[in-house]
């Protein structure tokens, strides 16, 4: 296990106020307190964080999502030429279509990893003292990148792997298919946190699955009510998203506010990445803190701070 004194995990410093490795000033005063929380107290402390800096954190994220978005008009409109153009049996419009769906929905991929980045470095910034910029944050979270992909992927392939050898063996023992169920979720909270280990930590991508599956020991009941709140809280954004991603609401809107589409389609662009931007900020807030959580209760990271304070004061 790392020494949680050590690497850009923990903030260790011994005067009042004092620069990182990075060149951002530290400044114990200006950090919150921090203590083991509940799973509400999670939530309750990811959004005083995030309420702290509001604008410039959903600010980034939506333009983040902001180019993404602005190609939503042109996969709806090759999407009602597909649908129009099935009913003539023509494939041109199906392959044309499938890699630019491919396309959006790495696109996506990539802007939530990156959102989710940027926004793990805001906050945990705000919350031991580090002050950072929005553009160092984004560099930041853009270095980080390609492993964070990895580190998605590598996740994404040991669920896979895991549930598919359960699946094949529950044919040949039926009381294997609960089990594989059970796998999925088990795994899925030991590989939790992997993405905020790699950002803050700065391990590679193995190293942060590792670390995670360290860190996640104890409280699966807070980790399964922190993402089924989180959950809850996005649903209305992520509900209105895929309302205004379809044609039938768009044409709708179209005729009842009568408004010519191009004014439409960019006030749908605008909302849309704002929404998004939004539900990212939360989201990965909420994974910080929780993040943070387990750091306290497994490293005594609340504790190491309050004794740099106390340092600091002497």
């Amino acid at each position: 296990m790392p020494d949680p004194r050590k690497g850009d995990g923990f903030v260790d410093m011994s005067s009042q106020e004092r620069a990182d490795s990075a060149g951002n000033q530290v400044n114990l005063e200006a950090a919150l307190e921090l203590h083991p929380r509940g799973t509400a107290q999670i939530l309750d402390f990811a959004v005083e964080v995030l309420m702290k800096r509001i604008v410039p954190i959903v600010g980034v994220c939506a333009l983040i999502w902001l180019p993404l978005r602005a190609l939503t008009p042109l996969v709806l409109g090759m999407q009602s030429e597909l649908q129009s153009g099935a009913s003539s049996g023509s494939l041109e419009a199906s392959l044309l279509f499938l890699p630019v769906l491919f396309g959006q929905l790495f696109g996506q991929l990539l802007a939530s990893l990156m959102a989710m980045a940027t926004v793990t470095l805001f906050v945990y910034g705000d919350l031991v003292g580090r002050s950072i910029e929005v553009f160092s944050a984004f560099l930041g979270a853009l270095k980080q990148l390609p492993r964070l992909a990895g580190v998605l992927i590598c996740t994404a392939l040991a669920l896979m792997l895991t549930m598919g050898v359960l699946f094949v063996v529950s044919f040949l023992c039926p009381i294997f298919f609960p089990v594989a169920f059970v796998a999925y979720f088990y795994m899925s909270w030991r590989l939790a946190v992997a993405p905020s280990v790699l950002v803050l930590e700065k391990l590679g991508v193995l190293q942060s699955m590792r670390r995670s599956w360290d860190l996640s020991q104890g409280g699966f009941w807070r980790w399964v009510g922190v993402s089924f709140l989180t959950f809850v809280m996005m649903l209305g954004f992520s509900m209105t998203l895929g309302g205004m991603d379809t044609l039938e609401a768009r044409d709708w809107l179209m005729d009842s506010l009568s408004l010519p589409r191009p004014a439409l389609e960019l006030i749908f662009v605008l909302i849309s990445a704002l929404l998004a931007g939004l539900a990212t900020a939360f989201s990965a807030a909420a994974q910080t803190v929780y993040y943070l959580d387990l750091r306290m209760r497994r490293d005594g990271l609340d504790l190491l701070m309050r004794l740099d304070r106390l340092s600091a004061i002497g």
